[in-house]
């Protein structure tokens, strides 16, 4: 069994490494952003008219309130949405322009959005890939030709590393 005492320093340098990596809070913003604008464009069908509870549908996207009243203000700053004298909200002809700018042009990010698809593969073995989902999961289970891999993995990074 490994323990801190003969795992080598840079083994521990590099787990800190990716420890202290920043989370990409502005794309998971974005990404929220995004999705809360394209429900409202849904619901409303893109009609500048029609009010709606954000509070009602955002909490169906997963947002909490807070969230919820963090990016209607930014979509309001933004004059992407607008409100109503009973802080319901309706979609402006700016956000609908820049819902059907993403959508035509997916591959490219908007004034305000990043791409709403962004992936070039090249070689994918084993792997799994989750798009446009929502508290979603996935499982993945590897034969025994991987386990034995890993445990060979494993075995040389003890021996480059240890002692």
């Amino acid at each position: 069994m490994w323990t801190k005492s003969r795992i080598s320093p840079k083994i521990l340098y590099f787990l800190d490494g990716l420890l202290a990596l920043p989370s990409n809070n502005k794309q998971d913003a974005q990404r929220k952003r995004f999705r809360f604008l394209k429900k409202l464009y849904d619901l409303t069908n893109a009609n500048t008219s029609v009010d709606i509870n954000p509070m009602e549908f955002g909490t169906q996207l997963g947002l909490s309130d807070s969230e919820i009243e963090e990016i209607t203000e930014f979509l309001h700053s933004e004059e992407l949405i607008d409100f109503d004298i009973r802080d319901f909200v309706h979609i402006t002809h700016k956000g609908i322009g820049e819902i059907e700018q993403a959508q035509s042009k997916p591959n490219k990010p908007t004034q305000y959005f990043a791409p709403i698809y962004n992936m070039q593969v090249e070689n994918m073995i084993g792997s799994q890939i989750q798009q446009g989902t929502n508290q979603s999961s996935q499982v993945l289970t590897y034969n025994n030709n991987d386990i034995e891999a890993i445990h060979k993995l494993i075995t040389d990074l003890r021996s480059l590393y240890m002692n």
